[in-house]
């Protein structure tokens, strides 16, 4: 399979279900690749977003997809 280069963003948003509601936010922008039909690796900066402050962390991950049939 040919390698397939893309960008990836993603946003989550955390609530707590008491009285303080907000915990946290997650916001990635990278890239990625597609190595084969069921693994990606992805690479990029994660803003984490919480009450007190924020942060940037460099982000990686491999995500193995199972092809269910």
């Amino acid at each position: 399979a040919k390698k397939t280069w893309y960008v990836s963003v993603f946003d989550e948003y955390f609530i707590k279900l008491d009285r303080s509601g907000f915990d946290q936010n997650r916001l990635f922008t990278g890239i990625g690749v597609r190595i084969n039909d069921h693994f990606r690796l992805e690479s990029g900066n994660l803003l984490q977003t919480f009450p007190s402050g924020s942060r940037n962390q460099l982000f990686t991950q491999l995500v193995h997809s199972f092809r269910w049939k």
